[in-house]
Order: structure tokens, then C-alpha cells, then sequence
């Protein structure tokens, strides 16, 4: 969740538009990754993104998680070394999410 993610915005929604003519176009879906709720900044891009996007924005955001960090230097999948971390249980439910959307 930072400020980058939000100025590009306006690219990514291009993208999308373009995308969307694409006759296995599903949607899209927006995640914010890397949140603590305990920074403003992050507080501030989450409103900014409902606003801008709506219900595009998935419920489930990604939380800033050592368990990430400690699992890329062990070479492996949080949700494989950490199944109950924060972050693990994020990743599961975008990926619920998806293959709702797929169907």
C-alpha cells in the first residue's frame, strides 16, 4: 500500500479498459499488498482505492508479513513454511476469490 500503487492507477485502468475487449475477459480485481494498519499511508491508499475503484477492491488485503521475507530466504512459499501467518490466510482467500470469478 503505497503511493506509487495509487499514482498508477490511471495506467493500470487503461490496461483494463483494453483488456476488457478480449472476449475471455473475466474482470479485475484489485488487492493492496504489503498493509499496516497502523501507518496513515496505508490507512490513506486504502480509502483512496475504494474510492477510485469500489467494489473492485478486494475485502482481503495483504498484510506486511516477516513471515514473507523469512520464507523467500528459505526458499520456499509462505503459505508452505507459514500456513497460519497473516499472509498465508490473505493469499487463500484472493485465490477463493479468483476461482469464484472464473467459474
Amino acid at each position: 500500500a503505497c503511493a506509487l500503487s495509487y499514482a498508477t492507477l490511471p495506467d493500470i485502468e487503461e490496461a483494463l479498459d483494453e483488456a476488457s475487449k478480449r472476449p475471455n475477459f473475466k474482470g479485475a480485481l484489485f488487492v493492496l499488498n504489503r498493509v499496516d494498519s497502523r501507518r496513515s499511508l496505508s490507512r490513506d491508499i486504502r480509502a483512496a482505492l475504494v474510492n477510485a475503484v469500489g467494489d473492485r477492491l478486494l475485502d482481503t488485503a495483504l498484510v506486511d508479513d516477516e513471515h514473507v521475507r523469512e520464507s523467500a530466504a528459505g526458499r520456499t512459499t509462505c503459505v508452505q513454511m507459514s500456513p497460519h501467518a497473516q499472509f498465508s490466510t490473505g493469499i487463500r482467500a484472493i485465490a477463493s476469490r479468483i476461482m469464484e470469478m472464473t467459474r
